[in-house]
């Protein structure tokens, strides 16, 4: 992955710290910070970190939602 950051990244994560209140708080400052068009989430479960994720960062055209786990007969989530 390649990302052009217009700050250094520990600045970014400073200010994302700082600004933030929670986990998604932090995760979208990142997110919307360096600028990602395109992203991952392995280990969806029931999607709702993508549901707020996309909700705060419109900058995101791309994310991609894989559970691996889904497909085991004995996988806790379900």
């Amino acid at each position: 992955m390649s990302v052009l950051m217009t700050e250094p990244v520990d600045q970014l994560i400073r200010s994302c710290v700082s600004n933030s209140q929670s986990r998604i708080d932090f995760c979208a400052e990142f997110i919307r910070g360096a600028q990602v068009e395109r992203m991952v989430e392995v280990g969806v479960y029931e999607g709702d970190f993508a549901v707020d994720i996309l909700g705060q960062c419109g900058n995101v055209g791309k994310y991609y939602m894989i559970d691996p786990w889904k497909h085991l007969a004995d996988w806790a989530g379900e």
